[in-house]
């Protein structure tokens, strides 16, 4: 038997290995271990400013199946850093323990906002709000979103116009939260952040009005190196960070995944909320819904109710870690992803709302100090304790291998129906 002592410097080298600090250390770390498992790499460069390049890299691990496994991280910035770690043990696994499904890891979808501990892009955009493929989408959501309203009725609270004084970063704040939230509903509250804005160009959650780079350059390498790819054979994990009792995580994706995602990742006490469904609806039925098509009735926004990790969502369109965004990457007219968003928990609600107010207002009014106030946000998704980031490995790595398993199961289902079809009279024997 391995001494204990024994297993957690194991644990704990394997925790140094993986995390960084900055997204230059993630990124060299991630290229030097896509090197050491002889994968692919291929950059995108996304921006660049004064400080350098910001880029998008994506390993790639051929596998001898059909299957095709997808991981990515940094869709939200600041968040990337647990989804990179994920990523590095993937990368050191498959060097060991090489798998039949090709492994794609994409690393730091909004390398911007890695880089600078913001959630936005260098565009002040949510990602996670802004991958549409029909201009019109965001046509609709500029000119005729009845939420509108809801967003502006916080809209004071959520982006002052000038960085706050010490009294009201500390104290202040609290004070002006517990008041919205009794006016309003703490509901009302996470409706009008999580399902966003698409005309508050510096406020928190903008959606954008155009799709961003990160998204263009990223469809367009996906449809050129997997456009061949059955959509039905992929499984997309997108990791994310905020939402949820601290190092907690919960599966968040479409109702139709629920059954198979139950069985996939069940509820574990203290360690996985197990599968939320955050998507009743389609994308162009929730845009109907939200920009008053005849057909949909009134929108109503409930103000009080359960708050859990996928409250407030049924409003929310953009996800990149959706079906109806990750389908369009492959083959057309080859059935759906699975695809869903890993969220692992790190500080409530109000405290992760507050951390987002204040870099938020930093960055737009008081950049020159803005490494004051990233360090708000750094620390509500970023939660450097041993034991949240052996969490995070232990869940993610678990996810990862139960979708190769997937994977895998579906390939060997595909090979089978191949060859009844080219002999249907063995199979009737």
């Amino acid at each position: 038997m391995v001494p204990a002592s024994v297993m957690a410097s194991s644990a704990d080298g394997l925790v140094n290995e993986c995390f960084s600090e900055t997204y230059m250390e993630a990124r060299a770390k991630f290229l030097e271990a896509s090197r050491t498992a002889s994968a692919e790499v291929h950059s995108l460069e996304i921006t660049k400013d004064a400080e350098g390049s910001y880029t998008t890299d994506i390993a790639i691990v051929r596998g001898s199946g059909s299957g095709l496994v997808v991981v990515s991280s940094g869709t939200h910035g600041v968040e990337g850093y647990a989804g990179s770690a994920v990523q590095l043990h993937v990368l050191d696994t498959l060097k060991r323990a090489p798998v039949k499904p090709t492994v794609v890891l994409i690393h730091a979808v909004n390398p911007f906002g890695m880089a600078h501990y913001r959630r936005w892009n260098e565009n002040n955009v949510d990602l996670n709000r802004n991958a549409l493929h029909d201009a019109d989408n965001f046509a609709q959501l500029i000119e005729k979103d009845k939420l509108r309203d809801t967003y502006y009725k916080f809209d004071g609270m959520f982006n002052p116009r000038r960085p706050p004084g010490c009294f009201y970063v500390h104290v202040g704040i609290w004070f002006h939260m517990a008041f919205q939230i009794a006016r309003y509903g703490l509901k009302a509250l996470k409706t009008a952040l999580v399902a966003a804005t698409y005309t508050q160009s510096q406020g928190l959650f903008f959606g954008g009005q155009e799709l961003q780079p990160s998204h263009a350059l990223l469809r367009a390498f996906m449809q050129k190196h997997f456009g061949h790819v059955r959509a039905s054979n992929v499984a997309w994990l997108d990791v994310h960070t905020g939402l949820g009792p601290c190092g907690i995580d919960v599966l968040m994706g479409a109702a139709e995944d629920a059954a198979e995602m139950a069985q996939i990742c069940p509820v574990v006490p203290g360690e996985c909320a197990g599968f939320q469904t955050g998507f009743g609806r389609s994308t162009e039925e929730t845009i109907a819904l939200r920009c008053g098509s005849p057909d949909t009735g009134g929108l109503v926004v409930e103000s009080r109710g359960k708050v859990d990790q996928s409250a407030g969502y049924d409003f929310t369109v953009g996800i990149m870690g959706r079906d109806e965004w990750t389908r369009e990457l492959f083959m057309p007219s080859s059935g759906r992803t699975l695809s869903m968003t890993q969220e692992f928990g790190t500080l409530s609600n109000i405290k992760v709302a507050r951390a987002l107010m204040l870099e938020n207002v930093g960055f737009h009014h008081d950049r020159i100090n803005h490494e004051y106030w990233r360090s708000f946000s750094r620390d509500a998704f970023y939660v450097r304790t041993r034991d949240w980031k052996r969490r995070v490995l232990k869940r993610g790595m678990d996810v990862f291998e139960k979708l190769v398993s997937r994977a895998e199961a579906v390939a060997g289902m595909n090979e089978q129906n191949k060859v009844a079809q080219a002999n249907p009279a063995a199979v009737s024997a």
